[in-house]
């Protein structure tokens, strides 16, 4: 079941970022490098709490 909980983060992760990136886009017309630069933050805030649980 950890595995399964850690693509449900990372999924979730992506999501996330996706819509804070589109947010970010959609407020400073910088379409895609919000939802590049969000999505890896979040991708890899994502990676260190799946990290964290199964250390």
């Amino acid at each position: 079941m950890s595995g399964l909980h850690a693509g449900y983060t990372l999924a979730a992760a992506v999501l996330i970022g996706l819509c804070v990136g589109y947010g970010i886009d959609h407020w400073l017309e910088s379409l895609p490098w919000g939802m590049v630069g969000a999505t890896a933050f979040f991708i890899v805030a994502g990676l260190y709490q799946v990290v964290k649980e199964h250390s």
